[in-house]
Order: structure tokens, then C-alpha cells, then sequence
């Protein structure tokens, strides 16, 4: 697709189109002095994601869409993506690139699309229909989030007419790319995780064959006509080539370090992907028998994050440490500095609360809301975070101090566990826990907070922190590093009195000071507390009257009060007093 001109090259989009912007010389160094502007209208009731393949931008030279996001910079070898909710009014979104006079890079080429939420009916017969007029199955996550699948695609040995999950993916995607021969074209991120209402064929275990598939209706990827899809391929069963268990199939899904393993993995350090061949009732791996080998090299793999964020090639700086061994108590200790906006707050030292997190989308790295780790595979954030959220969709980032630089650590999260009596109404129970795909290795820039050991304390006049990355005003910027608040916890009578009827529920606890107070985007992050030597997490950031409001203190999740629920949702967790609770 040909990029639109540098030069105030301007575009609309209509629902499911895209358009693409580019550097000057892309994919040469952009120049000196570039200015670039171009105008994209999005019609109403549209999201808008924007996915760079590459993205190579020196500090002092950015891309960023006019009042609606920061100055971006930095570098992205695998590319990046952002998300825009939809608006309810058509808007024109003011794209500016600007580069200085001094040292140039690769620049960037993205795509920036629009589209709807996909609805639609149809009847038929068969896991996929036949050709005719229908909307196009959209991908909502994923590197090319926002494009169409491209039905029929070959993969795996198989000809796709719909979502797969042959290659051990939990989640049904799609390629978004096909070359001549309809074959998936690899290696350039085109593929996506497809909507819910998207058709998914189902991938057999075994054998070869054909099977018709025909219907009619009207809806996604429907309409009149016939189809079929062919079976053809192996379809054969992952094995270990090598290894204690060499010839054996792989008996996924295995549990494994306290993750669940659907491909191959090199979890333990293992430099070659391998696999369990034999599990108990639990799908625990066996061990100590030899059940296990190296898989074969078409077996799916499943990524291990890395679980610290390695220094700048510029800076003789230590990395991360391991702190102690797993399994001990290593909650509640401040990184950094240890010395000790949000709103009248002050940056924090690098690494100073190591269980901070953020929430961002696959590809993302401005948080849209923050939370607290509280073991090496459980972060506890808020529901109204959450509650809309597949877990597909929702990444952390873990050890960072300043969002905008180029070094950032992802991981997936495996399970969302909103609390069941969360009301989006009153904001009331507003927890949620996240199951993380991977564990974490705590390191001094990685590690959780404890949870509170006195399950009785209100902690009426203590002193707490609340950190984020959210704005430092009521509406206003998000700041690039994580900021850090001092605020004095109050009763639940005089927060009720500010904001009247009962509306503070024994779930909440309130805390502010004059001109202090967290703010939007730390929505879901920690409000900690000093208690026995080490820093527990009494407070969850939920919600309040604007930020720093005069008389309305800000409102937190009061973590003693579901205690027990969180103990039964988690494992790994430690209590101030270094009291293993689950």
C-alpha cells in the first residue's frame, strides 16, 4: 500500500480500511529537519489501532498524534502497536513526525486503521461456510490487530477457510498476509488473533481427509454458496526427537514451574525447546522418570518472557540481580534509591517500588492502568481495569521506570479473576487478580509487595504511598516515569461524610492530603504502607471526585477486607511478617 505524502497528506477511513504513514526515505535514514503532517478522519463508533512493522526514532525526534498521545521515540526491532478506543463523535486524528539536526535512524512505517466491533448471524451446516457477500473476519489482537484474515490460508500443512489454533495457541488467529499459492507469508508478523464472532476451524489430531462444509445465511464471512475444506496434511502428533523419552509424543498441556505449557518450552534455561511426554491427573509433569525430550523442530513452541530488562549497551551499569532463592520471603523490600505525579507528587527513583506494574495492550507501553506484583505469577489490580477484558488482550509490563525509553519487559497474562461481586455501578469488591503466563524471576528491579498481616488494622492516620504512571492532573499528561505520592489514610466515617450517602462500603478505604492524590491511569495500582520492616499493599487505586479535589479524598480497594479471597485465587504469596499464606 503506498504511503500517504509527508506533506499534509490527509485520508478518511471507512470502517475496516487502513492507511499507511511512513519517514521520509523509509526504509532509508529519515533526514534532518523532517516535518511531516498528516490528517486521518475516523468515522464515529470507531477504534483505531495503529501498528508500526518497524520503529526507529532517536531521542529528540518523535512521532505523536496531536493531544492525543505523548512524543514517541525509541526503537522497536519487532515493531509496536497502539489502541484508541472509539468515540461516539467522527474525529480528525493530527499526526506529526519531526526530526532535529543532529543524528538520523530508520524511521518508521505504520498502519493506522478503523473499524467496529464485528456483529452478525447466519445459519448452516459445517465449521465454515461458503463463499458470498458477508463482512470480513476482523483480527482484534496481535501484530496485525485491525486487518482482515485472509481466507484460505495454508498453514501447518493445512489449508485454513477459518481461525486455527493448529499451531498450540489457546486462542484462535489468523494470517492476515497470503502469498500466490494462498500460503501464510511468515516472518513479518502477519497474522492476528481473530474477533470472537469469527468462524474457527476446528484442527483435528490425526490423519488426512476431506470433509464438505456448506451452508447459507447472512453475517460474517457468510452468504450463499459452498465450500470445503480439506484436511489434507499429517496432522501428526508433536514428538521428542531426543532425550530421555525419544520417540515419544508430547503430552501437552503440561504443568511446568507453575505455568501451562501448550508447546515446547525452554523455561528452565534450557537453550533447546523441549517437552513433558508423560503428566499426572493434574496435567503436572512427571518427574524424575525420564519423561521428557527434545522436541522436533515443527513442534509449536511457546515463548518464555524475559523476566528482566537488560541495561543499555551505553551504560556500565549492573543488570538486574536475583535477589534469593524461590520460594523465599522476598516481598515488601523498596529497590532504588530506598529513600523513599500522580498529583503533587514527585518521580521516583529507578526501581525504587519493583512490584509496580503496568497494563498494556499486546504490543503497548503507556499503561492504561497499573498494578501491584504479589508473587512471581500473580498481580492484584481492579476490576473496572479488567471486567471487559479478555486475557488475550492484556499484557503487564514489569521492572519499568520510564515508559517512553526502548527498553521494555512484556508478559502475557494467562487468566483474568474478577471478583464476583465487583459492581461497576458503585465500584464496590473493584479487585481483580491476574494469572501471569509466565512466572517471574524476582530480581532487585522485580519483586512483590507483601500482603497485609494484621487483618484487623484500619490504618486510619498512617501514612501511605501511591505510585503510577497516570496523569498529573485531572485530564491532563501522562508522564513518561513512574511517579510517587505521599497520602494520610482517613476513617470510612469522615470519607463517607465528604461523599455522602454510604457510599464507602467496608470493601474501600479512602486517603489523601492537600493537592495529593493518584489520578487517571493509576487506576488498579498499589496504595502501600510501612508494616513490620517491609511495604504491604493495603489499597488498590479505584476511583474518587476528579484528582486532588478539595474534601473528597481519593478512594482505594481495602485489601484486608478480602484477604481470604485473594489467598484463594493466588500461590506464592507472603504475608509482612514473612508468613507464607498459600
Amino acid at each position: 500500500m503506498e504511503a500517504l505524502s509527508c506533506n499534509n497528506g490527509k485520508d478518511t477511513l471507512a470502517d475496516g480500511q487502513e492507511v499507511t504513514i511512513e519517514t521520509p526515505n523509509y526504509p532509508e535514514n529519515y533526514p534532518d529537519k523532517a516535518r511531516c503532517n498528516w490528517k486521518i478522519k475516523v468515522p464515529a463508533n470507531e477504534e483505531v489501532h495503529i501498528w508500526c512493522e518497524t520503529f526507529d526514532i532517536l531521542k529528540g525526534d518523535f512521532l505523536r498524534i496531536k493531544r492525543v498521545t505523548e512524543k514517541i521515540h525509541g526503537s522497536y526491532a519487532d515493531g509496536f502497536g497502539e489502541s484508541l478506543p472509539a468515540s461516539s463523535e467522527a474525529r480528525t486524528l493530527k499526526v506529526q513526525f519531526r526530526s532535529n539536526k543532529k543524528k538520523n535512524a530508520g524511521g518508521f512505517r505504520c498502519q493506522i486503521s478503523a473499524f467496529a466491533q464485528i456483529t452478525g448471524s447466519g445459519s448452516g451446516s459445517g465449521a465454515v461456510t461458503g463463499t458470498g457477500s458477508g463482512a470480513s473476519c476482523i483480527t482484534n489482537a496481535g501484530p496485525a490487530a485491525g486487518s482482515a484474515c485472509a481466507f484460505p490460508f495454508n498453514f501447518g500443512g493445512v489449508s485454513h477457510s477459518g481461525c486455527t489454533t493448529i499451531d498450540g495457541d489457546t486462542t484462535p488467529w489468523c494470517s492476515t498476509q497470503t502469498d500466490a499459492n494462498n500460503d501464510h507469508v511468515s516472518g513479518i508478523d502477519a497474522w492476528g488473533y481473530c474477533d470472537a464472532s469469527c468462524p474457527v476451524q476446528e484442527t483435528g489430531e490425526t490423519g488426512s481427509g476431506s470433509g464438505p462444509t456448506t451452508g447459507s445465511g447472512s453475517g460474517l464471512t457468510t452468504g450463499s454458496g459452498s465450500g470445503s475444506t480439506t484436511g489434507s496434511g499429517s496432522g501428526s502428533v508433536c514428538s521428542a526427537t531426543s532425550g530421555p523419552a525419544e520417540g515419544s509424543a508430547c503430552a501437552f498441556p503440561f504443568n511446568f514451574e507453575g505455568v501451562l505449557h501448550f508447546g515446547c518450552t525452554t523455561i528452565d534455561g534450557d537453550t533447546t525447546p523441549w517437552c513433558s511426554t508423560q503428566t499426572d491427573p493434574d496435567d503436572d509433569h512427571v518427574s524424575g522418570v525420564g519423561a521428557w525430550g527434545y522436541c522436533d523442530a515443527s513442534c509449536p513452541v511457546q515463548e518464555t518472557a524475559a523476566t528482566t530488562t537488560p541495561a543499555p549497551a551505553t551504560t556500565a551499569a549492573p543488570g538486574p540481580v536475583v535477589t534469593a532463592a524461590p520460594g523465599t520471603c522476598q516481598c515488601g523490600v523498596k529497590g532504588g534509591a530506598a529513600n523513599g505525579r500522580i498529583v503533587g507528587g514527585q518521580e521516583t527513583e529507578e526501581h525504587e517500588y519493583p512490584w509496580q506494574v503496568g497494563l498494556v495492550g499486546e504490543n503497548g507501553r503507556s499503561p492504561y492502568c497499573g498494578g501491584t506484583l504479589i508473587s512471581s505469577t500473580h498481580v492484584l489490580t481492579a476490576a473496572h481495569c479488567t471486567a471487559n477484558s479478555a486475557a488475550d488482550s492484556v499484557w503487564v509490563i514489569l521492572g519499568e521506570h520510564n515508559i517512553a525509553d526502548s527498553d521494555v519487559n512484556r508478559v502475557a497474562v494467562a487468566e483474568i479473576i474478577n471478583h464476583p461481586n465487583y459492581n461497576s455501578q458503585t465500584t464496590d469488591n473493584d479487585y481483580a487478580i491476574l494469572r501471569l503466563a509466565n512466572a517471574v524471576t524476582f530480581t532487585n528491579e522485580v519483586s512483590p509487595a507483601c500482603l497485609p498481616a494484621d487483618l484487623s488494622a484500619t490504618y486510619a492516620g498512617v501514612l501511605a504511598t501511591v505510585t503510577g504512571w497516570g496523569t498529573l492532573s485531572s485530564g491532563g499528561n501522562q508522564p513518561n516515569t513512574l511517579q510517587e505520592v505521599d497520602v494520610t489514610v482517613t476513617t470510612n466515617a469522615v470519607c463517607n461524610s465528604a461523599y455522602g450517602s454510604n457510599m464507602i462500603t467496608a470493601n474501600m478505604v479512602c486517603a489523601a492530603d492537600s493537592g495529593k492524590d493518584s489520578c487517571q491511569g493509576d487506576s488498579g495500582g498499589p496504595l502501600i504502607a510501612s508494616e513490620n520492616g517491609r511495604q504491604a499493599l493495603i489499597g488498590v487505586v479505584s476511583w474518587g471526585y476528579g484528582c486532588a479535589a478539595a474534601d473528597y479524598p481519593g478512594v482505594y480497594a481495602r485489601v484486608t477486607e478480602k484477604m481470604s479471597w485473594i489467598v484463594a485465587n493466588t500461590a506464592g504469596t507472603f504475608s509482612s511478617t514473612c508468613s507464607a499464606l498459600n
